[in-house]
C-alpha cells in the first residue's frame, strides 16, 4: 500500500493540555484508515491538526511527499483536504440550499439529493433548526459534492440512530469507493473494521495499536 499521509513525532493539544504525545502512523492512499479509542483518546485532536485547525506543537506531516504541518487549514482544504467535523459542521445561519451551494462551489448538488433525499425537502430551511441527523447529513453532503482527495470523518456515528448511521456509513463508502483516501475516527468498531483497509487505536494520545482489522483485539 502506498503512503499518502505520513506523521512522524507529532504533538498537539490545547493551551497547556498536550493531547497527542509523538504520534506515528500512516495513512494508504485511496483506502480507508481506521481511527479507534475511547474518548479522551486524542482522535478528534488528530484530526483536527491534520486539517490544520490546531498547530501543531512538533513533528512532521506529510501529504503526498510535501510538508503541510505550517499549511493553513484554507490551503489545505483548496488541495481536497475535506474535514467532517462531529459538530459545528454545517453554517446554521444559512439555508440547507446556501450550504449545499458552497459546498458545491457552483455545481450541482444531486449528489447529496441521492444520498440523503431528506435535504431536497428542507431547503428553505435554516440548517440550525434541522435536527441533529439531518446537519450530519448536511455535513456530509461536502464530501460528496466538493469531490475530495483526502477525507477527515469525525465521529460520524455519534448520537445517530442505527438507520442513520448506516446512511451516513454508505456515503462514506461510496466516496471511498472511487479512490479517495479516507479516515475515520470513530467508536463503532465494528462499522470501522468492515471498511478499512488499516485500524490504529489511541490510548491517551499514543498510538497503542497499528494493524489490520483483523489482527485488533477486543478492548
Amino acid at each position: 500500500m502506498a503512503v499518502e499521509v505520513a506523521v512522524r513525532g507529532l504533538r498537539s493539544g490545547y493551551g497547556p493540555l498536550e493531547v497527542l504525545h509523538s504520534v506515528d502512523l500512516d495513512i494508504p492512499g485511496g483506502l480507508v484508515t481506521g481511527l479507534l479509542g475511547p474518548n479522551g483518546a486524542g482522535k478528534t485532536t488528530f484530526l483536527r491538526t491534520l486539517a490544520g485547525h490546531l498547530q501543531s506543537r512538533a513533528g512532521h506531516v506529510w501529504w503526498q511527499g510535501e510538508y503541510i504541518e505550517r499549511w493553513p487549514p484554507e490551503r489545505r482544504a483548496d488541495q481536497g483536504l475535506v474535514f467532517v467535523p462531529a459538530d459545528n459542521a454545517v453554517f446554521p445561519s444559512l439555508s440547507v440550499r446556501d450550504n449545499l451551494d458552497i459546498f458545491a462551489k457552483g455545481g450541482p448538488p444531486d449528489a447529496a439529493f441521492a444520498a440523503f433525499p431528506v435535504l431536497e425537502s428542507r431547503l428553505q430551511q435554516r440548517a440550525g433548526t434541522l435536527s441533529g441527523g439531518e446537519q450530519r447529513m448536511l455535513a456530509m453532503s461536502r464530501a460528496l459534492l466538493v469531490r475530495p482527495a483526502l477525507l477527515l470523518a469525525d465521529e460520524p456515528s455519534l448520537g445517530l440512530s442505527a438507520n442513520l448511521t448506516a446512511q451516513i456509513y454508505d456515503v462514506i463508502a461510496r466516496v471511498a469507493a472511487t479512490g479517495v483516501t479516507v479516515v475515520v475516527a470513530d467508536q463503532y468498531v465494528e462499522r470501522i473494521q468492515a471498511m478499512a483497509a488499516v485500524v490504529y487505536r489511541l490510548e491517551h494520545g499514543e498510538v497503542a495499536f497499528a494493524g489490520e482489522p483483523s489482527e485488533l483485539e477486543p478492548v
